[in-house]
């Protein structure tokens, strides 16, 4: 099925016609935001919760969790990160270094027809929202507290409106 897929794919491409966009109205501003890190010396659950995946999950994030105590970048109390709008007419891309909660994407998309793009501009990881549980692999995971993800949310908000 693979291989009759892939040559169907290569046979419209084939076909396709290719030619420049006419966008008149791409705009690309960038912001930079400050977010404090946690207290990484806090203790985390003391071991994982669950079986199978999740107790794997749980171990990574403990890992997780050892290693960024022992990194020079989360000595310094929190980061500048870059925020890039990458404004297409009416929708936006927002670049941030980070992965998301569903919430928050969400929050972007309705709020500031905003597409978050995960992973760009760098990457500190995990940014939880402010519902996630203290167990979770994310906020053990993570070095910003829960409250960063709202402090996000009001700085890029304030950002994509901005003229």
């Amino acid at each position: 099925e693979l291989s009759r897929l892939t040559l169907l794919a290569a046979s419209q491409a084939k076909k396709a016609r290719f030619r420049p966009l006419d966008i008149a109205s791409v705009r690309v501003r960038e912001k930079r935001v400050f977010l404090r890190f946690r207290n990484l010396d806090k203790a985390p659950p003391a071991r994982a919760k669950g079986k199978g995946r999740l107790a794997e999950a749980g171990a990574e994030a403990l890992e997780n969790l050892r290693r960024l105590r022992q990194a020079t970048e989360f000595r310094r109390g929190g980061a500048s990160v870059a925020l890039t709008q990458i404004q297409l007419v009416e929708v936006s891309l927002l670049a941030l270094p980070f992965e998301i909660g569903l919430s928050t994407g969400e929050f972007f998309w309705r709020r500031a027809s905003a597409v978050p793009v995960c992973y760009a501009n760098g990457y500190w990881g995990y940014l939880p929202p402010a519902g996630a549980k203290a167990g979770d692999y994310e906020v053990i995971s993570s070095a910003f507290p829960r409250e960063a993800d709202q402090q996000l949310r009001t700085a890029a908000f304030a950002f994509l409106h901005r003229a």
